[in-house]
């Protein structure tokens, strides 16, 4: 089982809204993802995951640890449906913490 997180992929999908452009700087290249697979099946791993960091850190720690994976989600959650809002789709959290601090000023 390959399970593929962010990647490229081809122009003129359905889900394209043309004339709209949309930063893929931190999905992983068709590539990079095909180099990925191709390693994992030469090494015989029979599930492989392939996410740009920390996407896959919460991954693991949601499918191997789901009491924690849910304790992270309460505090990380708000926080990322905020960065979201207001389009910041930074991952790091220096930033989104910064940026609820200052909503909470604000409020």
């Amino acid at each position: 089982t390959v399970s593929e997180g962010q990647s490229r992929s081809l122009r003129g999908t359905t889900t394209e809204v043309v004339g709209k452009a949309e930063d893929k700087s931190k999905r992983l290249t068709s590539e990079r993802c095909a180099t990925l697979m191709a390693a994992a099946c030469a090494n015989g791993v029979a599930e492989a995951w392939m996410s740009p960091q920390p996407v896959l850190l919460f991954a693991y720690i949601n499918q191997y640890l789901p009491s924690v994976g849910a304790a992270l989600a309460r505090v990380i959650g708000p926080q990322r449906v905020a960065a979201y809002r207001t389009g910041t789709m930074d991952y790091s959290f220096a930033k989104v913490s910064n940026l609820c601090k200052r909503r909470k000023k604000s409020d």
